[in-house]
């Protein structure tokens, strides 16, 4: 496996074939010195290239990790954020997998719909929410906050502590129908919204919002949220897949998320326009409820739009959301200063 690693960062042009095989024997050497051998460290570490191998192997060796000399010449030549970045991505182990699985079940989202949308008094209202339905998701309710905390919080404390990946977490639930990865799109996305607040945000910012927007990312090129009339045209159902896209601080996201709100208009307008007769039997009830209240849909579909663009300027300007930047431990600029000072958008506090 050493044999194959690429050494043309760290070779001299004079010498390669000597250094390389000081830097072999230097790894090894230190390799069992520390035990990592023994404790399968090599094995992870064989997946990165030989620099940081070498980095993370005088790490772990005890008599070097204290050498007063060393250390600092380690941290100068290498950089603590390059080797320590390359270790801590390292896959999740077998036994934060199955806590994630045992943790992520079907009984919890279907505790979060509950949650979510019990409120609901009809299905009438899952297709075209009022105002007064959506007032619980958009506004800081200290019962509803408590709610998600203490159904919820100790779950999303297990996929902080795991480390995992989107991916990890797509694994370990394994969703086989739209409502499993809507249910785990707002775990992810708005349930810690209301379980961290003030200071404890950047775990929303910095750790949730990751991961809920590669997840929605995925369902919406899956076709997710389209897969069956039920959530196609269903606005209580649908809104939660793209929001996530909406928290996002990658421009490129809110220009697709600009893509989603006109693919949404268009399903409903065109769903609206058409003939009842030639609907099945869910597009017709869907059908009436839209057609009946057909200026009522308008205004929730500028609304939501407007909303994103909202968000999408900030972007455009700043390239990251100033009113994040104190939970996130980021330097204002004095730009960002003087546009929070003035009113600028803080989207209902900092956990937003």
């Amino acid at each position: 496996m050493l044999g194959n690693w690429s050494t043309s960062k760290i070779i001299s042009k004079e010498s390669p074939g000597l250094v390389f095989i000081l830097i072999q024997h230097s790894i090894m050497r230190l390799l069992v010195r520390s035990k990592a051998i023994s404790t399968g460290l090599f094995q992870r570490l064989a997946t990165v290239n030989p620099v940081v191998i070498l980095a993370n192997a005088l790490i772990f060796t005890p008599n070097l990790r204290t050498n007063p000399i060393g250390r600092p010449q380690l941290q100068k030549n290498f950089g603590r954020s390059t080797f320590v970045r390359e270790f801590h991505s390292t896959p999740i182990t077998m036994a934060s997998l199955s806590e994630l699985k045992q943790t992520l079940t079907p009984t919890l989202l279907d505790d979060v719909h509950k949650l979510w949308f019990d409120h609901l008094s009809c299905d009438e209202a899952l297709i075209l929410p009022g105002w007064s339905d959506m007032g619980k998701w958009f506004s800081h309710d200290e019962a509803f906050d408590k709610a998600c905390v203490t159904q919820f919080r100790p779950a999303l404390e297990i996929i902080v502590g795991s480390g995992a990946s989107a991916s990890d977490i797509l694994s370990a639930v394994n969703p086989s129908s739209p409502m499993d990865w809507l249910c785990l799109i707002i775990l992810l996305d708005q349930i810690p919204r209301n379980s961290y607040r003030g200071a404890e945000s950047k775990l929303v910012f910095g750790r949730f919002d990751p991961l809920s927007e590669e997840i929605a990312l995925r369902a919406i090129k899956e076709g997710i949220p389209t897969q069956s009339p039920y959530f196609k045209y269903r606005m209580a159902y649908r809104t939660w897949f793209h929001m996530p896209l909406m928290h996002s601080e990658n421009l490129a996201v809110h220009e697709q998320a600009i893509k989603v709100h006109e693919d949404i208009a268009r399903d409903l307008n065109e769903l609206m326009a058409r003939d009842a007769s030639t609907l099945t039997e869910e597009e017709r009830k869907c059908h009436g409820v839209l057609s009946e209240q057909a200026e009522a849909v308008q205004t929730l579909l500028s609304s939501n739009s407007d909303f994103e663009k909202r968000h999408k300027v900030i972007i455009e300007r700043f390239g990251r959301y100033p009113h994040r930047n104190q939970a996130l431990g980021r330097v204002s600029t004095p730009e960002e200063i003087e546009y929070l000072d003035n009113g600028g958008e803080t989207f209902s506090g900092s956990s937003k």
